[in-house]
């Protein structure tokens, strides 16, 4: 059965193994680093997006494999009168593993990020 969660600490690096994958998968312009010294620094970045919560990242876990993922950074609204402090969702990086797509997995895991 499909877990559908937010990331914790514990997720970051097979997350940036999986960013990096996308990357090869999709045929992006060539690296320019290695794939250790990428996953360090992506990483550091998806740790920075927990501590500031400025990033959540969802998951669908299957047997304890992270199987598809989408990340979404959360981004301040101007102040208005009737609402001070007001955020929207921008939805980035969402990537299914090609053996699992398909199944309707990263649908529901869209479905749990809009819930």
């Amino acid at each position: 059965m499909v877990e559908y969660r937010i990331a914790t600490e514990t997720d970051l690096k097979p997350l940036a193994h999986m960013r990096y994958e996308y990357w090869l998968e999709d045929g992006h312009h060539p690296a320019e680093v290695d794939k250790e010294d990428f996953v360090h620094e992506c990483e550091t970045f998806l740790q920075e997006g927990l501590v500031t919560k400025q990033w959540t990242y969802w998951l669908a876990v299957l047997d304890e494999e992270i199987v598809s993922h989408i990340f979404v950074q959360r981004v301040a609204k101007v102040p208005k009168p009737s609402k001070l402090h007001d955020a929207f969702g921008y939805v980035s990086n969402v990537y299914t593993k090609p053996s699992y797509r398909g199944q309707g997995i990263g649908a529901n895991l869209l479905k749990h990020v809009q819930a």
